[in-house]
């Protein structure tokens, strides 16, 4: 019962920013930055507006349907784990594995929303739905469908703001940051960076501000904001350093939340991606050499994702033997995911190693990179 396609639109990122009265001022959002809202284009009538949730067509209750009683406290708790649960498996096996199942459990639990009885527990489970659209966007991006991913996102900081949780919505705009970043809008994705933090409230957990400072740290780097880019990565150290140290995205976290949570592997995949936009390619070699070090080898599909990006920066340094080696190792492992990111990565090895097709250990890396087991229609 997914939504319609829709495409991905700077409309819906212009709003989002204007209307969260971001202050970028040092002491509302802990940043240094003056940057201004990017120029993007009004919203006009019949611009497209966030989709509904899953399941949102099922709003009207059939006939002879029963009331939903008022979620209790072992709802909100199962709601939390399952959000723990289906995190953890995106990060070992890729979005392909779970977003049917994903789709599905967080429709059950919008009808349950929609017609429940409100209660003391309705803000609790809110959180948890909005916590369950984040990882579904992120699911839908993976998959590279960023216009269900924009739309999941700012579902997810919706319920956030409904469940008054202003580190849901902190979280929900440093991901669509992040997604304008991917798909080249360098300005909006530093405005929302910068919006992020705004949201953010003073007690925020160390490990998630750690997070909303890296990507103000990628953004200002994609802008050519070297100064903003450098004291943000700084801040993000620093805040990490403040935080438990076996953070993990899964159900052994401190928090036990599934998003938000940090660890040092993921800051120094972003510190590497801030050394790329600053011109400073053998920094980010060795930042995710040192990324792939301290990441959990279960976390598969991070892992391919770093590997990929490590062998392309070392052909671009004239590295070919140790690209030859590092993707090597990620054709492995991507064999043992569903991602539509890493398949997107296995499918740019041809031409990028076509200079260098007669070289013996080029050959034998196209032969391992022919078509993967699981190459079918990700999800």
């Amino acid at each position: 019962d997914a939504p319609p396609p829709a495409p991905y639109t700077l409309r819906l990122l212009a709003e989002t920013v204007r209307g969260s009265g971001a202050d970028h001022r040092e002491g509302a959002a802990g940043t240094a930055s003056g940057t201004s809202l990017p120029n993007l284009p009004a919203t006009t009538p019949g611009a497209p507006t966030p989709a509904p949730l899953p399941g949102a067509r099922n709003a009207c209750t059939s006939r002879g349907s029963r009331p939903v009683a008022s979620p209790g406290p072992g709802e909100v708790a199962s709601v939390h784990e399952h959000a723990r649960f289906f995190a953890l498996q995106a990060d070992r096996h890729g979005g392909g594995h779970i977003r049917t199942s994903l789709a599905a459990y967080l429709s059950g639990l919008v009808r349950t929303l929609r017609h429940g009885e409100e209660g003391v527990h309705q803000r609790g489970m809110q959180a948890g739905a909005a916590r369950l659209s984040y990882l579904l966007a992120r699911v839908y991006a993976d998959e590279q469908r960023h216009g269900l991913a924009q739309r999941a996102f700012l579902t997810a900081a919706e319920l956030a703001e409904a469940a008054a949780d202003p580190e849901g919505v902190a979280l929900a705009r440093r991901a669509l940051s992040s997604q304008a970043h991917q798909l080249g809008h360098p300005r909006a994705s530093l405005a929302l960076a910068e919006a992020a933090l705004s949201a953010a409230p003073a007690d925020t957990d160390p490990s998630a501000r750690a997070f909303l400072y890296a990507g103000l740290a990628v953004a200002g780097a994609a802008c050519g904001e070297r100064d903003l880019a450098l004291d943000a990565l700084a801040r993000a150290e620093r805040q990490l350093a403040r935080a438990p140290v076996d953070l993990t995205t899964g159900p052994e976290s401190p928090s036990g939340e599934p998003v938000g949570t940090y660890q040092d592997a993921a800051l120094l995949y972003q510190s590497s991606q801030v050394r790329v936009a600053l011109g400073d390619r053998e920094g980010a070699i060795r930042d995710l050499r040192a990324s792939l070090s301290s990441r959990p080898t279960a976390e598969r599909r991070t892992r391919a994702l770093c590997q990929a990006e490590l062998a392309e920066l070392l052909l671009s340094r004239g590295r070919l033997e140790e690209a030859c080696a590092t993707w090597s190792g990620f054709l492995e492992v991507s064999e043992q995911v569903r991602s539509g990111r890493v398949l997107a990565a296995r499918s740019r090895i041809p031409g990028l190693l076509r200079p260098y097709a007669r070289h013996r250990r080029v050959r034998s890396l196209l032969l391992q990179a022919g078509p993967p087991a699981s190459a079918g229609q990700v999800g």
